[in-house]
């Protein structure tokens, strides 16, 4: 898993939302990719919550996390279940309280498989997430 890691800001959200990618080197180009995803948090663009979230998906104000609201089909989050208004909370058991938080620690994360706390609607669960080598 060569390349150099991207931190990126997309700005076509009200609020600041965060994705995962990887620049391959230029004498490494990829194979047939386009349905690979070599991280397993990969696929994924979340963004901060807000009081209309919030109201939207019946959560208490205390709430904290990062709010899913895209992921890429075929991706490991979609793999795994998880849908646009889940909250991701933890990665491998690493708090989350903010967009920031997620891509921090994802953009730090050197496994292939990723244990996520999911809240969705109130409720918990575990997911994992492994990347597609």
């Amino acid at each position: 898993m060569g390349g150099v890691q991207l931190k990126a800001r997309l700005a076509e959200k009200p609020r600041p939302s965060f994705a995962i990618a990887r620049l391959r080197d230029a004498g490494n180009p990829p194979e047939d990719s386009s349905n690979r995803f070599e991280h397993p948090l990969a696929g994924i663009e979340v963004q901060e919550l807000t009081a209309a979230f919030l109201i939207r998906f019946h959560l208490p104000s205390n709430t904290r996390g990062a709010a899913l609201v895209r992921i890429k089909p075929g991706s490991p989050a979609d793999i795994a279940g998880l849908r646009q208004g889940d909250l991701i909370q933890e990665i491998d058991h690493q708090p989350i309280t903010s967009a920031p938080d997620f891509q921090r620690i994802a953009a730090n994360h050197r496994r292939n498989r990723a244990l996520v706390l999911v809240n969705r609607a109130g409720r918990t669960f575990f997911a994992v997430l492994e990347a597609q080598e």
